[in-house]
């Protein structure tokens, strides 16, 4: 049908009655894709340029250093998020799709998930939403560097299917980006690159070889030993002008060299003479007298705020393939984000976040985009519970030259400026401001009430838990996120820990806790004392990043309770809000197995093209997640499961697979597939959480045949 106009009032009613409106007519939106559904039903109401009318994605963007693929989402709204702060409002998920080799293929690597509400203000909401991920593709630094595509689909209130990268969302939108995956830090890349420079090794090894060992050995070995990377090399102006030729300017180029001699107060004009020989010297200085925005190289496209970890993320897009002080082997240069908050009395300076990049002869067209971000302490800010807050974020780009502190108006010589809005979430439920309350707010990749304390088991339900928890177990790493809110000076805090069958202990785990000082992160490695007690590290300048204050190491089968205390210097001890948390830890994965029938020949048998094969399969495992049956390679046979015609995998809800697992049937249909040797094969994943940041103990099973003409 054709679309319809729609005003405001029409939008909000399909917005709120869209499950409704599907379990009448599952394409009502006209989103089906599936052929069978598409001659039953008609689309009642097409959406197009009104799925983003209510929220909308920004930026995609990357952080090599840490591998944290984001999105920003902009709600664009005050209503239609399914009530307020306090009546629980409604989710937006995104999914994130990876083609590693830019040419289709897509592979899923994962959702992230937000909690969204109605509210009292009139301009936009930035807010972020992330992944961290793990690339299944690197290179070395020499050789040529790994920049996938991303694909981020936004669904509210209905998470994209897993595994569909086309997937059809009714309220929602999708985008794409280039990212920079980091280079591999394998000795074997630095083996590499030494055999690779020393050319005399091969013209004349018999003479060469001792000259190579005594020369690069040593330095090698004790790169072995300590398995770190040979120091990456800093380019000198006069190299880089070399290389550049008029590619880039000369006040690029001698930046960082006039931005050292400023900090230091030296004016010697023959020290800049002798760091710049052969530059023109008046014509740089002229660029900096009265600097001016440019984005010529890089532009500042997006700021947000991650609510739930209290991080701020700005979106900086490479757009050019030189100017930036060496390619991935050398240090390269650094964009830098100054970053200000207002939150109704001017703007207040929170920290420089900084990523760095390099030249890279591929960088495409619309260039490459990387994650600035800086973590900050906002409880001083946040409201009572459901009393939602506002402010405004700014974030100033400047390239290789930190911006001035404290100087929310500093223009740089290469950079510019972006603003938006943010939301500062509402204290807990039953933190009230200025009281010292200890809350340990997630376990193992979950928001605390999304565990069930009785079972031990989690389920998503709110923002910031992991994404397709359904009555899941733990195991592994489990992170500790909390917080002690109304802190004061000098507290620290413990982990109380009852393993199954044993007695209440202080956790004694070796820890190291993260911080970040204005966008200086340090790893503070603690081995708790004796009776479990570690420092306290948040300060009004220091944040630990993400709030994690442990982490819990689970791998006993059974229920494991954990519990956060607090004390101050007057050693007044102060209990966790929410009580010991209980977590049920599955250390066991899938029983799974798959036979072709004995009576037509069974496993690795011959048959004939056109054959039916059948065969039985069996998948155990008390919380059973998700199996798929299929056959390699592909284009091959197709396969029914249980008797369901193209389906070739199911999956099942908590608690409906009979005796905590299943045993089914399968077929194989032939008719019209070519001769070769093909392979049918069974994966299975369970529902447990593995350490806190996946779902799924998967195991598989396989089996050979082959179809021959006759």
């Amino acid at each position: 049908m054709a679309n319809v106009k729609l005003d405001a009032e029409k939008l909000v009613q399909l917005r709120i009655n869209t499950k409704l409106h599907l379990l009448e007519n599952p394409n009502y939106f006209g989103t089906v894709k599936d052929k069978a559904l598409l001659s039953n039903y008609q689309p009642v109401q097409l959406l197009s340029s009104y799925q983003t009318y209510y929220e909308e994605l920004g930026c995609i963007d990357y952080k090599p250093e840490t591998k944290t693929l984001g999105v920003v989402i902009n709600v664009k709204q005050a209503s239609g998020y399914s009530g307020d702060a306090c009546q629980g409002g409604s989710r937006e998920y995104v999914r994130f799709f990876v083609d590693y080799n830019n040419n289709g293929t897509w592979i899923d690597e994962g959702l992230a998930e937000l909690g969204i509400y109605d509210h009292t203000f009139s301009d936009d909401l930035c807010y972020y939403a992330q992944i961290t991920l793990s690339p299944n593709k690197s290179s070395c630094c020499q050789d040529k560097a790994v920049l996938p595509n991303v694909r981020a689909i936004l669904s509210w209130n209905a998470p994209p299917t897993a595994g569909d990268p086309n997937f059809p969302f009714v309220w929602g939108d999708v985008k794409e980006a280039r990212i920079q995956i980091a280079p591999s830090n394998s000795i074997w890349c630095y083996i590499k690159d030494l055999l690779v420079n020393v050319n005399e090794l091969k013209l004349n090894p018999e003479i060469l070889v001792p000259d190579f060992e005594k020369k690069y050995l040593p330095d090698l070995k004790e790169q072995v030993k300590f398995f770190q990377p040979i120091a990456k090399a800093t380019l000198t102006p006069l190299q880089l002008k070399a290389q550049y030729g008029k590619e880039v300017q000369e006040s690029r180029i001698a930046m960082q060299s006039i931005s050292k001699l400023l900090a230091s107060n030296d004016t010697n004009h023959a020290v800049l003479a002798n760091l710049l020989p052969g530059f023109n010297i008046p014509g740089i200085l002229d660029f900096y007298y009265a600097p001016k925005f440019n984005t010529d190289y890089e532009e500042l496209q997006c700021v947000s705020l991650n609510r739930d970890l209290n991080t701020l993320h700005a979106a900086v897009q490479v757009k050019r393939k030189t100017g930036y002080l060496g390619d991935l082997c050398t240090t390269g240069s650094k964009e830098y984000i100054a970053f200000y908050m207002d939150f109704g009395s001017g703007w207040e300076y929170m920290g420089t976040g900084s990523s760095t990049v390099h030249d890279i002869p591929d960088n495409p067209a619309d260039g490459i985009w990387y994650d600035v971000a800086l973590g900050v302490n906002l409880d001083p800010h946040r409201k009572a519970w459901c009393q939602v807050g506002k402010a405004k974020l700014k974030g100033i780009l400047s390239w290789n030259t930190p911006p001035t502190p404290n100087n929310p108006n500093y223009v740089a010589a290469y950079g510019d400026w972006e603003e938006c809005e943010v939301e500062v979430k509402p204290l807990p439920k039953d933190v009230s401001p200025g009281n010292i309350t200890v809350v340990l707010e997630k376990v193992g990749g979950m928001v605390v009430d999304d565990i069930n304390n009785a079972t031990g088991l989690a389920t998503t339900n709110l923002a910031g838990s992991l994404g397709g928890a359904l009555s899941s177990p733990f195991y592994g790493t489990i992170e500790l996120i909390g917080n002690i809110f109304s802190y004061t000076p000098g507290m620290s805090y413990r982990f109380l820990v009852t393993k199954p069958g044993g007695i209440e202990l202080p956790l004694a785990d070796h820890q190291v806790i993260t911080t970040d000082t204005l966008g200086v992160f340090l790893d503070n490695p603690f081995d708790p004392l004796a009776d479990g007690w570690i420092p306290y590290l948040q300060t009004a300048g220091t944040n630990i990043v993400g709030g994690l204050l442990g982490r819990y190491y689970a791998y006993g089968e059974g229920k494991h309770t954990i519990r956060l205390q607090a004390k101050d210097i007057f050693n007044n001890i102060y209990n966790d809000l929410n009580g010991a948390v209980t977590i049920l830890v599955d250390a066991t994965g899938p029983n799974v197995q798959i036979h072709i029938d004995p009576a037509i020949g069974g496993d690795c048998a011959d048959f004939v093209t056109g054959t039916d094969i059948t065969g039985t399969y069996t998948m155990l495992d008390t919380h059973a997640g998700s199996f798929g049956i299929s056959v390699t390679p592909n284009p091959g046979p197709t396969v029914d499961v249980d008797g369901l015609s193209g389906i070739s995998g199911l999956s099942y809800a908590a608690g409906t697979l009979p005796g905590g697992g299943k045993n089914g049937t399968f077929v194989i249909h032939t008719i019209g597939v070519v001769k070769c040797g093909y392979n049918v094969r069974i994966d299975a994943s369970d529902r447990t959480i593995i350490s806190s940041h996946k779902i799924g103990h998967t195991n598989s099973d396989v089996r050979g045949f082959c179809l021959r003409d006759n």
